[in-house]
């Protein structure tokens, strides 16, 4: 634990020059992976979710994000397997002054998203759409002055339809990369 708190501290005292300002850019993406577990049932999901965003003011980035993802349900006697892909707009902002090594974050987004659904047992599947609200926070640690890598703790709510009007909400964990571009400001 000393040794983690002494490691925390020492990039915390670090200076770094990330790009957060206004006129500024950003590419990269993210993962994220789920499982639950009950008696009944096992659930997994995987996500990649590359991005692009452009910054309209210091600290505060808008963009685009477009989401890959799988996600099985294994009952007893059945098992699925959704694939889907999503767009979405999104909007995230920086609460700490550019200079800091570690800066932290907060992101929404709201999207449309295709998919199909897999029976695999019985061979059976459909295709269907969805909306989905997203948020998601977490720290963007800068390895210098372009790169930063982000830990993400985010909430998922997605709403099926048209056949199926389910709704079903996700706390999800994930890990990013993001470039950011431009000329540095001074």
């Amino acid at each position: 634990m000393k040794t983690l708190t002494t490691l925390l501290l020492l990039i915390l005292s670090l200076n770094s020059f990330s790009q957060i300002q206004k006129e500024q850019w950003m590419i990269g993406g993210n993962a994220t992976f789920s499982f639950s577990q009950s008696e009944e049932l096992k659930m997994s999901t995987i996500q990649f979710s590359p991005s692009g965003g452009y910054f309209f003011s210091n600290k505060l980035a808008g963009g685009m994000r477009v989401n890959f993802g799988s996600e099985t349900y294994d009952w007893t006697d059945h098992k699925y397997r959704y694939s889907n892909i999503s767009i979405a707009p999104f909007l995230r902002y920086y609460f700490l002054p550019a200079e800091q090594k570690v800066n932290l974050f907060a992101d929404a987004a709201y999207g449309f998203a295709w998919g199909m659904h897999k029976e695999i047992i019985y061979s059976g599947s459909h295709t269907y759409r969805y909306n989905t609200m997203s948020v998601m926070a977490g720290p963007a640690i800068f390895f210098n002055k372009q790169t930063a890598l982000e830990v993400t703790f985010g909430y998922t709510h997605l709403t099926r339809g048209p056949v199926d009007s389910t709704a079903t909400n996700k706390l999800q964990v994930g890990i990013g990369l993001q470039i950011h571009l431009g000329k540095q400001k001074d």
